[in-house]
């Protein structure tokens, strides 16, 4: 849920780490994973399916994409190959419907089956262990084949002439950010998802899950603008309501009930980051790429000695390293120093 957010605001790779091999130490002999490490007397300890296990193999993955480091791979390779024997033991023909699916929606009324985001996490634990095993000179083979086969599943048991099973936010989201739809489909499952959010009034209508996945899917598919509405709507459920009201942490639910200080609904945090900035890491690579939103007079941020500014007119970039700048269409190698470019037409001054 926030391992990039995490990585970017903190140096926790030594912690995250330590947390990844507490559950190497307590994973079932049958790959099983508890929700929480250390483990507690909590009944639901050994109930987290694949949304909540996902973070086995997302964090990991993150740490490589942030530093480049493949240690973090070998390590935990072996049990996140035993976790996916275990997930299928669970599954009826590569669906799994297990434990909690879309968690904390507004006014706690889910709207997405379990077995359609369960089953979307399923697809990207296998494809992540695929990424994974070439990394560190694995055969991906067996992995991408399971990839496969759920996401063959998830469709005829999901998506039917370009429309979804539960027809709302959360599911086109998921199924889109997880990469069960074909790329010719995504346009259309894209306007169903603006449909639908203008029918709440320009407000999520998810809970965590769909919350992970709505920015990216939004960001990527040139709908920024519309979740920059939805993130400063001063009304439930928003952001703004929540700054409005005095928080200064996240929030367990939307409405404020229980916990004030959660980090599952933070993923507006790494859009600040990956979108707004722009700042992009992959195996350790820089690419800088933001997206310039009519709202915004300006954008500034930093992560370790990357840094990023732009206004209305201008961007200025500075990189440790060799890095690409994409402004639109245009990619522009960047050498290690400060850079300034106007926006448009991309040019340096």
């Amino acid at each position: 849920m926030s391992a990039e957010q995490a990585l970017m605001n903190f140096d926790i790779k030594t912690v995250y780490k330590r947390w990844l091999r507490e559950f190497r130490d307590v994973q079932r002999s049958s790959g099983q994973l508890p929700v929480t490490v250390p483990l507690t007397p909590w009944r639901w300890r050994w109930f987290g399916g694949p949304a909540w296990d996902a973070a086995f193999f997302t964090v990991p993955y993150a740490i490589y994409n942030s530093t480049g480091d493949a240690e973090i791979i070998r390590e935990n390779f072996d049990a996140m190959v035993r976790y996916l024997d275990f997930a299928y033991t669970i599954s009826d023909h590569y669906i799994i419907d297990f434990f909690l699916g879309d968690h904390c929606p507004p006014e706690g009324c889910k709207k997405c089956g379990v077995d359609l985001t369960a089953t979307a996490y399923y697809h990207t634990i296998a494809k992540t262990v695929a990424a994974c095993a070439r990394i560190i000179g694995r055969d991906a083979e067996p992995y991408m084949t399971l990839a496969e086969n759920i996401k063959a599943a998830f469709r005829k048991a999901f998506i039917k002439d370009g429309r979804i099973q539960y027809d709302c936010q959360t599911a086109y989201a998921c199924a889109i950010y997880h990469g069960l739809y074909e790329e010719d489909e995504i346009p259309s499952a894209i306007a169903r998802l603006v449909e639908l959010i203008r029918e709440k009034g320009n407000h999520f209508d998810v809970g965590i899950l769909g919350a992970k996945a709505m920015f990216s899917v939004l960001s990527q598919n040139g709908q920024a603008e519309l979740l920059y509405q939805m993130v400063t709507n001063p009304t439930m459920p928003s952001y703004a309501y929540w700054i409005n009201q005095g928080m200064t942490t996240f929030g367990e639910f939307w409405n404020m009930r229980l916990s004030r200080n959660h980090h599952m609904y933070s993923e507006v945090d790494n859009w600040f980051y990956r979108y707004l900035a722009g700042i992009r890491l992959e195996a350790g690579k820089i690419i800088i790429e933001p997206i310039f939103l009519q709202g915004l007079d300006w954008v500034r941020a930093h992560h370790r000695d990357i840094h990023v500014f732009w206004d209305r007119e201008h961007i200025e970039v500075s990189v440790p390293q060799a890095a690409v700048l994409v402004l639109g269409k245009t990619s522009i190698p960047l050498d290690k120093g400060t850079h300034r470019f106007r926006r448009d037409p991309a040019e340096k001054v």
